[in-house]
């Protein structure tokens, strides 16, 4: 693969991190209002609300009961269970959202030098004696920083067409 596909590549993996980063925001923010909503309702029927507001809720949130008591009874616990699972779902939208945060900011390992920043490669020099001699410079792709960023790649026009 040349560099020009390696850093075509790694673009691609940034344009999916951010489209997934604001994928998760928009499901974070449908969710905090779904949360909010249904906060609204458990504190509405722990006040005690009348009949016809249950009925409302219920029908709202296609809960079904014949009987008030019974109605309330299974509209709490669906919103308890409700709350419990958006909970969860919120808790892990969090912790992806950090973690493509993290990616964005903090950056990726280069996978061309492995994160050392440095091409190495060995030489044979013959003479009088065999020597294996290393040959080290700075990776092309990270410049030397062992990191790719979001904005050097997405903003790097300078391509270089294969590797070193």
């Amino acid at each position: 693969m040349s560099l020009k596909e390696l850093r075509n590549s790694i673009r691609r993996e940034f344009l999916e991190y951010k489209r997934r980063f604001e994928e998760l925001t928009a499901r974070r923010e449908h969710l905090q209002s779904q949360k909010n909503e249904f906060q609204k309702y458990l504190e509405e029927i722990k006040k005690g609300a009348p009949f016809h507001r249950i009925k409302e809720i219920a029908r709202k949130l296609r809960v079904t009961a014949p009987d008030p008591f019974i109605s309330k009874l299974a509209l709490l616990v669906h919103i308890r269970e409700s709350l419990k699972k958006i909970n969860e779902e919120l808790q892990n939208i969090g912790d992806e959202l950090a973690s493509i945060e993290r990616c964005l900011k903090e950056g990726i390992e280069c996978p061309l030098c492995n994160g050392t920043g440095y091409l190495t490669k060995t030489r044979i020099v013959r003479g009088d004696i065999i020597q294996e001699v290393l040959e080290s410079r700075k990776c092309p792709l990270c410049r030397g920083v062992g990191k790719l960023f979001y904005d050097q790649i997405m903003h790097d026009d300078e391509m270089i067409s294969k590797y070193p």
